[in-house]
């Protein structure tokens, strides 16, 4: 397992090419491991100040969440994902909601992706309104297991060009 949570952290090889889709999804992966294990910050677990703090205030909030722009939140998918984060604090960061956009991977890409890399990721999808016009594709849910007792759950909601991914232990 080990092996598989380093292969997420570094990313691919040296010289091994990725496709646009790839790329997306691998950075989909490493961000929802960073995020979860504190490689990377804003992370589950931070308190609101430190974020605060370390983004130099660029959030918004409503009262309930705070916003940002996934660029300026997670510099290092600026040129990968597009989008913005939701953190949701109570007393510390419990849980991040991605809201992706331009976001064309093909689904069974996506899934085929999420449960090979992920250890433990078997996607269950509810796609009960999928034949409704102005409702969305559907909603995927998957539980992931890291070393070190390290776990969290993706929800993902899926339209045409968008998707709202929750990453929360």
């Amino acid at each position: 397992m080990l092996v598989v949570v380093a292969a997420l952290l570094y990313g691919t090889a040296p010289g091994q090419a990725q496709s646009g889709d790839s790329m997306k999804v691998q950075a989909l992966e490493n961000l929802a491991v960073r995020t979860v294990i504190c490689f990377t910050h804003p992370c589950i677990g931070d308190a609101r100040y430190e974020v605060r703090q370390l983004l130099k205030g660029r959030l918004v909030s409503d009262g309930y969440f705070d916003f940002g722009d996934l660029a300026i939140v997670y510099p290092a998918m600026q040129s990968v994902l597009q989008g913005v984060v939701e953190l949701n604090f109570i007393g510390t960061l419990r849980d991040i909601r991605l809201i992706l956009v331009d976001f064309q991977i093909p689904h069974d890409v996506l899934k085929e992706e999420l449960e090979r890399t992920l250890p433990g990721c078997e996607i269950e999808a509810d796609d009960a309104d999928a034949d409704e016009i102005d409702a969305p594709r559907g909603d995927w849910r998957c539980s992931v297991h890291l070393d070190e007792g390290h776990r969290f759950d993706l929800t993902i909601h899926l339209a045409p060009e968008v998707a709202i991914v929750q990453i929360h232990p």
